[in-house]
């Protein structure tokens, strides 16, 4: 019998997304306690946690046949905190640059600009420009998608040759 979940996996995903956090605390808060080289260098843990996402993600869906399910179950996990992320955010900086900033148009349209990267999940990759979306770590979220549909379409593929 294969396991559901593979704990030590879940394990490992959990302690790389915690060095991550960590990283962007360091970025901001600049302390003894988060000033080391693992912290310093957590950016390299973004990968590490995306291989064994990866890895975890194809084994807990490599005998499922159903692309379109699996797209929309990834889609449902993720885009709507996304989206209501992006959306607070959003307001948030439009507000504080009009009332307290007094911003001119520019950055306002920079503002909007940005989120509508984040909601089209642009802010991953370098189509249009390297804007990167109305919160700056939210471009993984957008790698994270992208790769769930390539996925889908090899799902979707490896099904027509069976």
């Amino acid at each position: 019998m294969i396991p559901s979940r593979l704990i030590v996996l879940d394990l490992y995903r959990g302690l790389a997304a915690f060095l991550v956090m960590m990283y962007h605390f360091q970025e901001s808060f600049n302390t003894s306690i988060l000033n080391n080289i693992v912290i310093t260098n957590g950016h390299v843990f973004t990968d590490y946690f995306f291989v064994l996402s990866g890895f975890v993600i194809h084994y807990s869906y490599s005998s499922k046949k159903h692309p379109i399910r699996f797209l929309l179950k990834r889609l449902n996990r993720v885009y709507p905190l996304l989206f209501t992320i992006s959306c607070v955010y959003f307001f948030y900086r439009i507000l504080g640059n009009i009332i307290v900033n007094n911003s001119d148009f520019i950055v306002i349209k920079d503002i909007v600009t940005q989120f509508i990267y984040s909601l089209f999940l642009l802010n991953s990759t370098p189509v249009f420009d390297n804007l990167s979306g109305t919160i700056g770590p939210s471009w993984s979220i957008s790698g994270e998608i992208i790769a769930y549909v390539f996925y889908a379409f090899c799902m979707a593929i490896n099904n027509r040759k069976n």
